[in-house]
């Protein structure tokens, strides 16, 4: 169960905030710790920026701001501490190279669509990056600058490296291929950095939304933060992790197998939104942090081990099994999504709280939990408080699910079907991603809900059995959602259409007849149309689809190119037209 304890707040009130950006948030996103671990680096998103955090003052000492608009996502440390590497960016993804003790920002490396996690070789010789939207890793050598590219899978999320420095491990956040199979499942990558090859190992059926990696003090195992949708379920309640399950799985990395899986809601609350684990030196805790619902468990690893020792591999455990090894610590902080741990304390980047959570882990201490805030103090205004209530699961009974749990981390789908009850039962169909959905009604496929204004308060009222969600709550989320923006496709070339994509365009307008259906700024003439089965469907907008695979109402197109060998005018098409409509379908924004 879940222990309240007495948390103290710590605002900080130097003037060094007098430097800080017009943003009126810091979002706290990503952190790394000095060599001497004396010194915590913050990557603030919204405001641009990186802090430098003093452990032992408490306070921040120095800020370094960056000029691109880009925001920057992820902090990497040199093994001598003299260099900070930080990612930002989207379509023209960059490695600020930042000298730590000026500040001043060196360079910038070159890399892929929206750069994360950047990740330093033990010699400091080699970069890893992940490129989220390219799929693939960045692997940079610092001395020669130059860049190599090795694939993965989908949306590559978070990465850590085994303390010998042999193997990458590569969260994947979203599932590859269609939705409409038994064994849909996300997986992590594992390559090894001397031949880099990269193999995969799937997580259990259903994963999805994968967050982030630890890996053992012992360099023997992973631990991966992900949920397990219930696809295969009706959504006709939310107890017991019906809709999602809250997951923690255990690889070994030694054969690269899954070792368990673990549920981390306890029975009768949920553990909604797992998102950033960590491991102590001393391999002592296991940490992990519940974004939904602003706490972190804090779990015994040698008793873990010991434990699973005793159990088959490769199951999922039962909701008995964790909560004898672990306390659940209730965080002052809204939005715990990053975390390092230094000695026997937790240090967590509280995203919508502008501050840190800072966690002594030994049991028994009278005063375990502080919170210090990073900088001034800005009331939500509406489209943070929409932000902030689309991640909260404490909306939702017993905290069991957030809007993110299902439409996965940017709302675009988390490549999972769900059968919801609003249009009978027995029918799933794919996530939809709500990117847009305010301007493209209606907001479900089969029009059962003619408004995504109507959804939201649906989905708080019924899927979320909130029956006093405050209409001005759901206003919020409307105008955050209304706020999404499509980003460039990574399939323009210097933000344009390549010559296959050109050629497309006059296929889509043309002789295929796209566009009588995908008409108007976002490619939908918001209608229903039968496509061949009976039952009409609502026309999606094209925008930005090349983010949202699976494809078609029940998921059952891995690609465009699948979409189009059966879809409208496509079986008519040659190959060559077929794969030239393509690109121009995945190059597609609000500008072309």
């Amino acid at each position: 169960m879940i222990r309240f304890l007495y948390i103290q707040v710590i605002l900080i009130t130097t003037s060094v905030f007098l430097s800080l950006d017009a943003e009126a948030y810091l979002s706290p996103t990503d952190i790394a710790v000095s060599p001497d671990e004396t010194m915590l680096y913050v990557v603030e998103k919204t405001s641009h920026q990186l802090a430098y955090y003093n452990i032992a003052s408490q306070t921040v000492t120095q800020t370094v701001i960056f000029p691109d608009p880009n925001l920057p996502t992820g902090v990497a440390v040199s093994s001598d501490g003299n260099t900070i590497y930080v990612t930002a960016g989207t379509a023209d993804g960059v490695v600020h190279v930042v000298d730590r003790a000026t500040g001043v920002i060196l360079q910038k490396l070159p890399v892929g669509h929206s750069p994360v996690s950047p990740t330093l070789s033990s010699n400091g010789h080699t970069l890893y990056v992940a490129n989220r939207f390219d799929n693939d890793i960045s692997v940079i050598n610092l001395g020669t600058q130059q860049e190599t590219r090795i694939t993965v899978l989908r949306e590559p999320f978070a990465m850590a490296l085994t303390p010998d420095g042999q193997t990458l491990v590569i969260a994947n956040r979203l599932p590859v291929g269609p939705a409409n199979i038994m064994t849909i499942a996300a997986q992590v990558s594992l390559m090894d950095t001397t031949t880099e090859n990269v193999t995969h190992v799937s997580l259990p059926v259903g994963s999805t939304s994968v967050m982030d990696i630890a890996i053992s003090p012992d360099g023997q195992y992973a631990y991966v933060t992900h949920e397990i949708g219930h696809f295969n379920l009706p959504t006709t309640q939310l107890e017991r992790s019906w809709i999602n399950t809250a997951a923690l799985s255990i690889l070994r990395l030694t054969d690269g197998t899954l070792v368990n899986t673990l549920i981390l809601d306890s029975i009768d609350l949920g553990a909604a939104n797992p998102w950033a684990v960590a491991c102590s030196r001393d391999g002592q805790y296991l940490c992990v942090t519940h974004a939904g619902t602003h706490d972190i468990s804090v779990i015994d690893r040698p008793a873990l081990h010991a434990k699973l020792a005793l159990q088959p591999e490769s199951q999922a455990r039962s909701y008995e099994f964790l909560p004898p090894l672990r306390r659940r610590i209730s965080l002052a902080g809204k939005g715990p999504r990053s975390m390092v741990v230094v000695d026997d304390t937790a240090y967590i980047g509280e995203y919508f709280s502008d501050s840190l959570g800072v966690v002594q882990l030994a049991e028994g201490v009278l005063q375990p939990v502080t919170t210090v805030v990073l900088g001034p103090v800005e009331p939500m205004n509406t489209l943070r408080r929409g932000e902030y209530l689309a991640y909260n699961a404490t909306s939702s009974f017993q905290y069991w699910v957030s809007c993110v749990s299902c439409h996965g981390e940017g709302f675009r789908g988390d490549g999972l079907n769900r059968d919801h009850t609003l249009d009978g039962l027995g029918n799933p169909k794919n996530t939809k991603s709500l990117l847009l959905a305010h301007e493209t009604p209606p907001a479900l496929i089969t029009g059962i809900v003619p408004t995504a204004e109507i959804d939201v308060r649906k989905t708080f009222h019924g899927g979320q059995l909130n029956a006093t969600f405050p209409e001005a709550d759901a206003d919020a989320v409307d105008a955050y959602l209304r706020s999404l923006k499509p980003l460039p496709s990574p399939y323009l070339i210097d933000g344009q259409l390549s010559a296959a994509a050109v050629r497309g365009k006059a296929l889509f307008e043309g002789s295929a007849q796209c566009i009588s259906c995908h008409s108007g700024p976002y490619f939908t003439d918001m209608q229903m149309h039968d496509m061949g089965d009976g039952t009409p469907f609502d026309t999606p907008s094209l925008v930005e689809i090349w983010r949202t695979a699976p494809y078609l109402y029940d998921g059952r197109a891995a690609s465009i190119l699948d979409v189009l060998a059966e879809h409208a005018a496509g079986p008519t098409l040659t190959h060559q037209q077929r794969s030239d409509l393509g690109a121009y379908v995945l190059s597609l924004g609000i500008d072309y």
